[in-house]
């Protein structure tokens, strides 16, 4: 990860680097899950710092897994104008990107000069690793669920 959050202040690096490395233990080693490794760092980063409140032992194992990449960070999200927005992964915005060097608005395909798609596949790809490697952070507006009526046109026994 480019941008890791910063670790709680209250907790020293002694204690988040030893979090990571039984972490990394017990995941690799003795094949345990990850909620199950992060219940074992939060317990040991307990009995180091005690008198902390759960919501900073919560924040240091939440940074231990983000920065090993065992956890995604939270989403950014932001209402503007009442509607929400959020972050889209980059996965989907090298789809979109994609999409658009081969169709225009309409979907209609380029012409004979639009690129292939493997190479507008591949060019999507490297442009969203340059955004994101520069801190860019795309937005689009969260999508509401529409009821539907699919799949009901059974009878009720």
């Amino acid at each position: 990860m480019t941008d890791d959050p910063k670790p709680p202040p209250e907790i020293d690096r002694a204690t988040i680097t030893t979090m990571q490395m039984m972490v990394r233990g017990a995941v690799n080693d003795r094949h345990v899950t990850v909620g199950e490794a992060a219940e074992l760092v939060r317990g040991y980063c307990y009995a180091r710092h005690p008198a902390l409140p759960a919501t900073a032992l919560s924040a240091a194992v939440d940074y231990v897994l983000m920065s090993l990449q065992l956890l995604r960070p939270v989403p950014f999200s932001v209402e503007r104008d009442g509607r929400e927005y959020s972050e889209v992964s980059p996965h989907h915005l090298a789809q979109h990107i994609g999409y658009m060097f081969r169709f225009d608005e309409r979907g209609k395909p380029y012409g004979a000069a639009s690129l292939k798609e493997d190479l507008a596949s591949v060019a999507a790809l490297y442009l969203v690793r340059h955004m994101t490697a520069r801190g860019y952070i795309v937005l689009a507006p969260k999508q509401t669920k529409v009821a539907s009526s699919a799949g009901n046109h059974w009878p009720k026994p």
